[in-house]
């Protein structure tokens, strides 16, 4: 995978992906008017992410890259346990149909992730290289050195009420309010995060031809758990990066300068 067009083959690297799912559910007719639902799931999904070219360097030129990836290898694994239930009820006659509920998911994700272990070079030409010739020596170097190993936890909570009620033969409202909780991976928390809703459908002529509509609502996004990026927002100083300028090749530490 990742070859292709401007990137060589031996930038390229191989990804094997395992999903593991396991799900429990139970449905209980409570009454004639009142059901609930249950749900338990546990998952599980590894990627490794492995090199064509395993210890390269990463080289890019203006119309080629080739070498390694400057963030692989990588193995990630994501863990996630949820647990939902909701409970439905007709009232006053079916004209309203109620619906709330909880659903708490946490999410566990350990990763190896380097960031420019083993150097990344830029050239400013496609020329191949000559050590004789000053032109086709790369313009930059970076390495980067730190603890590419990554753990990342999550915990997400929402509860919800809806009303869906049927104030006429012809005239639906749906309103609800829902609250989400997420701790944002590490120790921000938000506990303010209220999402109403209403929306109404609306039949004006009652013959099933012509529906009118209309809703608004407030939604609250989730965090993406990449763990890079996570890592380099949450703890920025976990991994040290060194710059030369004008380096040399195959060994940058000999010539060049330091940024």
């Amino acid at each position: 995978a990742g070859a292709g067009a401007v990137v060589t083959e031996e930038a390229g690297f191989t990804q094997t992906t395992k999903n593991y799912d396991g799900v429990i559910s139970h449905t209980w007719v409570i009454d004639p008017n009142t059901l609930n639902d249950a749900r338990v799931q546990l998952a599980r999904q590894d990627d490794d992410l492995d090199p064509n070219c395993p210890g390269c360097a990463f080289i890019i030129r203006p119309s080629l890259v080739s070498g390694k990836l400057s963030n692989q290898p990588q193995t990630l694994r994501e863990d996630r346990f949820q647990a939902l239930d909701s409970v439905s009820l007709n009232l006053f006659g079916g004209d309203h149909f109620v619906k709330a509920g909880f659903d708490y998911s946490r999410i566990k994700l350990d990763a190896f992730v380097p960031q420019n272990f083993d150097g990344v070079f830029v050239f400013t030409t496609d020329a191949p290289f000559d050590a004789n010739n000053p032109d086709t020596y790369p313009f930059l170097w970076q390495g980067g050195s730190g603890d590419a190993n990554i753990a990342l936890r999550n915990n997400i909570v929402a509860l919800y009420v809806q009303d869906q009620w049927r104030a006429a033969s012809n005239l639906t409202f749906n309103i609800g309010l829902r609250w989400d909780y997420e701790d944002n991976v590490y120790t921000k928390h938000d506990w303010q995060n209220f999402g109403p809703r209403a929306h109404f459908a609306w039949d004006p002529t009652k013959d099933g031809k012509t529906s009118v509509r209309g809703g608004f609502g407030i939604y609250y996004d989730q965090v993406l758990l990449n763990a890079p990026l996570l890592a380099t927002i949450f703890e920025p100083g976990r991994f040290n990066f060194q710059t030369i300028l004008f380096p040399g090749y195959p060994d940058p530490l000999v010539g060049g300068s330091q940024v």
